[in-house]
């Protein structure tokens, strides 16, 4: 018997040696009634997918002379991880080869998808010739070639090929940008994508062209290279150009350094240093030169750090951290394009917030860049203190409130403040059948304030009690226009409040001159 066709709805098949199909075909079950037993006795779900070797296709044939295994149909084969789907595909026995047309699929573990037009591939779906292909990398970048091939269980070669991570529409088939060259070979073991005479177009206009360069491939999250180049101008420095370097230290950290290149200034270095840690992570950058705009030659530079840690070890929630900025004179940020602000502001921080409380420890420090500014004048807050916590009322209803808060200001000269707060408040808002928002609501508050080396009335003390309670009334009208595409509110708001027309302020001490 030449051949036997067994056509049936699905079918399962060992493509090891096509022995399955082999021992159906000579003990001559070829019938549509077992065949269709068969599956329904298996059922589509029991296909075992994990299996070495799968064929799943609509109708096989097997050829007992050439030993080869035709499928047809809404055609699968799995090889472990790797499948190929086609409208056909033949399985030559002695040769151990497939050969693939039509709807082409082939899908590989690291995620990467080939479509093709035809495909020769070996029994394991790993080496073999593709003609027409189109890779999809991870979730969006893209490899289309006249002709593939893959050898060495680890590289695709493509010939006259194109990659942009771009998405393409029927209307606009020009992607944003890509890059066409001679050859493309992916290395799926170290990741990387290798270009040969390769051309740089912007909107299919072509922009740049270099003989050989390489970067990794989408589906790697970090590693290290060359980062897109940027260039600037200014009066100060002239032209320049920054080259950053992107290095990966470990699974926790990395680091990028960058020259900046110009024709006044020299070179600057820049540095930005990124390290996690299980309760946390910190970043460490800045730059720094050699420059006499100064009017002798000197190191100029800034640093820019900040950090966030979980605090549990003080309170379950709680967050410390810093944010620090500095630079070593007024003008290096904004002569070297860096910045623009005139104020450095630096914070070291712990705090909790939760649904009915919070508390916050923060200290500050100013950094002025400008020109008119004494430094022994501007402040230095520490520590600066603020804590809320509130409870349902069970006497009137709503919520009370408990607060406290200090704050301290140190100058090297100039007046010296330290305010310290306490007091309570109450709120309770309730909505009438029609509509209208009632809120009633009160404070009391005392402070007490601590002045040192005032100019004109030395050290003194003094505290204030400012109490007020008040009602506010709130009449919400809403309308809406079609079928609610737009809605308009207009709210018309009453209140009124009682407070200390004058806030009583005791003098505690006065040591001014008489």
């Amino acid at each position: 018997m030449p051949g036997a066709s067994v056509p049936m709805t699905r079918r399962l098949s060992s493509l090891a040696a096509a022995g399955l199909v082999a021992c159906i075909a000579a003990a001559g079950i070829a019938s549509q009634a077992f065949a269709q037993s068969a599956i329904e006795e298996l059922g589509a779900e029991t296909i075992d997918r994990d299996q070495p070797v799968a064929l799943i296709a609509d109708e096989v044939t097997y050829d007992t002379n050439t030993g080869r295994v035709t499928a047809r149909g809404n055609v699968e084969v799995y090889y472990g991880d790797r499948t190929l789907t086609a409208d056909e595909i033949v399985y030559d026995s002695r040769a151990d080869r497939i050969e693939a047309t039509g709807n082409i699929v082939l899908r590989d573990p690291a995620g990467a998808t080939v479509y093709a037009d035809l495909a020769d591939l070996d029994a394991k779906l790993r080496d073999g010739l593709v003609r027409g292909a189109r890779s999809v990398l991870g979730e969006r970048a893209k490899l289309s070639a006249v002709e593939a091939r893959r050898f060495e269980e680890r590289y695709n070669a493509l010939s006259k090929a194109v990659y942009s991570p771009c998405d393409v529409c029927e209307e606009d088939p020009t992607p944003l940008w890509r890059i066409r060259a001679r050859k493309i070979i992916h290395d799926e073991e170290e990741k990387t994508i290798h270009y040969e005479h390769a051309t740089l177009d912007v909107f299919g206009v072509p922009v740049a062209w270099v003989p050989y360069f390489q970067h990794p491939d989408p589906t790697v999250e970090r590693a290290s290279g060359f980062l897109v180049p940027s260039f600037q101008q200014s009066g100060n420095y002239g032209f320049g150009t920054k080259i950053p370097y992107y290095v990966v230290i470990d699974d926790k950290s990395d680091m990028t350094l960058t020259p900046f290149f110009t024709t006044e200034e020299g070179v600057i270095g820049e540095f930005e240093y990124r390290r996690v840690f299980r309760t946390g992570s910190f970043i460490f950058s800045g730059s720094v030169t050699r420059t006499d705009y100064t009017g002798e030659s000197s190191f100029q530079g800034n640093v820019d750090t900040r950090g966030r840690f979980d605090a549990d070890w003080l309170d379950e929630g709680a967050r410390w951290g810093w944010d620090i900025r500095t630079a070593s004179d007024d003008a290096y940020l904004r002569r070297f394009d860096f910045s623009d602000n005139d104020i450095l502001t630096s914070t070291v921080f712990v705090r909790n917030y939760w649904n009915d409380g919070f508390y916050d420890l923060t200290g500050l420090y100013f950094q002025s860049l400008r020109d008119n500014d004494p430094a022994g004048q501007i402040p230095r807050v520490l520590p600066e203190f603020e804590a809320r916590r509130e409870y349902a009322d069970p006497y009137l209803g709503g919520e009370v409130g408990f607060f406290t808060a200090t704050e301290t200001l140190f100058r090297n000269n100039g007046r010296d403040v330290t305010r310290f707060s306490l007091g309570a408040d109450w709120e309770r808002e309730e909505i009438l059948p029609v509509g209208l928002a009632l809120r009633g609501f009160a404070e009391l508050r005392g402070d007490v304030f601590i002045v040192e080396d005032d100019p004109t009335r030395g050290d003194f003390t003094s505290a204030r009690f400012a109490p007020y309670a008040g009602i506010e009334a709130r009449y919400p009208l809403i309308w809406e226009e079609g079928d609610g595409d737009a809605a308009h509110v207009i709210e018309p708001i009453a209140q009124f409040v009682v407070r200390s027309i004058r806030c009583r302020q005791l003098i505690i001490r006065d040591s001014s001159p008489r």
